[in-house]
């Protein structure tokens, strides 16, 4: 017969539990880990039957569906892609497209996205060009209207009429421009712009005008009645300081170099180099032919004299005697006029003439294009 007295936990599948009462607490830690164990076994357990009926399933569904499978495996693997047509035809297309799209571009204003890349560099330089072509263009367009008003308003004419008749000299220097009337006995100054504004209206007391100058210290006239050299002062009545006979009995036309004055001569055809203190003092003294002179100026060891009865201008090289160079016809430009002063710059000539009573301004450039075409 079993003993009532038999420890309950020894087999604990039966769920009795056990009396806290009559063991001690180790016992009781050795009844729970062995309890936990059999927990752990029994779910080994359970789930290895799962895990083997799962594999029966499939093992089922391989056997009756695995041949199928492994067709399709096999078709898959050994399927190869048809070529749908031979490579020449595929370049043929190709080249169809592309022609197709570079004469669609041609006819476009501007490149699509599908441009080559030199139809697009190519519109570039022209945007660019285009952009250049317009800044140029309002560059001429700004330069033209800048000409127009400095030459309409602002520069001098080439011809300007003088509400004064007589004139018989002409001087320019200091943005000034003076001409003398020799009936009036009047000295005109202007201002060197547009309409030549008067400016000052002085005295000047020569019987005949036929030229006059400005030294460092005087004003110095030359009077064609008199045959003499006068020096005035600088003021507006230019009152007479001293006269000095002229080298000649037809005096013409007067010039200051810095140094000495210059007076022509036409009855002797001479052209007198004054000393600069004593206009009594002949220094050097040269002869022409053929020529009236009625102004004349020095520039560069050159004379150019104005011939008023001809209406030419001559250069004349500074030697003994005077030698021609160039003879220019003055005659296009004068309107008629008699010519009467002159004045020689770097660009243009200004020739005073009377009858009608004007001022001309006569550029190189035009002057020499004249007389080449002449020629």
């Amino acid at each position: 017969m079993e003993s009532k007295d038999k420890n309950p936990l020894e087999n604990p599948s039966k769920g009795t539990q056990p009396n806290d009462a009559s063991l001690s607490p180790d016992e009781i830690w050795k009844d729970i880990d062995a309890y936990q164990k059999h927990l752990e076994l029994e779910w080994e357990s359970t789930k290895k039957s799962y895990q083997d009926k799962i594999d029966q399933i499939m093992d089922d569904f391989l056997k009756k569906n695995g041949n199928i499978l492994e067709e399709e495996i096999k078709k898959d693997a050994t399927k190869k892609e048809s070529p749908a047509d031979d490579y020449k035809e595929i370049l043929k297309d190709i080249q169809k497209t592309l022609t197709r799209n570079e004469e669609r571009n041609r006819l476009l204003p501007f490149p699509t996205k599908a441009s080559a890349p030199i139809i697009t560099v190519f519109w570039d330089k022209r945007q660019l060009w285009i952009k250049y072509r317009r800044i140029l263009w309002t560059f001429m367009l700004l330069l033209g209207v800048s000409y127009f008003a400095w030459k309409s308003y602002f520069s001098i004419q080439d011809m300007t009429s003088l509400p004064y008749t007589h004139t018989s000299g002409l001087l320019i220097q200091d943005k000034k421009v003076y001409i003398a009337d020799w009936f009036r006995k009047t000295l005109y100054v202007h201002q060197l712009k547009k309409d030549l504004p008067l400016i000052s209206v002085e005295s000047i007391p020569n019987q005949f005008v036929t030229g006059f100058v400005f030294t460092n210290k005087n004003l110095i006239s030359v009077d064609g009645f008199e045959q003499k050299l006068l020096v005035h002062v600088l003021t507006n009545d230019h009152r007479v300081l001293n006269k000095f006979d002229t080298p000649g009995a037809a005096p013409a036309g007067l010039d200051w170099d810095g140094t000495d004055v210059w007076v022509a001569d036409n009855a002797k055809h001479l052209i007198f180099q004054l000393h600069g203190n004593e206009l009594t003092d002949i220094r050097k003294q040269y002869s022409f032919l053929g020529l009236t002179i009625t102004a004349f100026r020095i520039d560069d060891h050159r004379i150019w004299a104005l011939d008023g009865t001809t209406r030419e201008l001559h250069i004349l090289r500074m030697q003994e005697p005077l030698k021609s160079l160039v003879v220019y016809d003055l005659d296009p430009f004068l309107k008629g006029g008699t010519p009467t002063g002159l004045h020689v710059n770097k660009k243009a000539i200004w020739v005073t003439t009377d009858n009608p009573s004007t001022l001309i301004r006569i550029s190189l450039k035009t002057l020499n294009r004249l007389h080449n075409h002449k020629l």
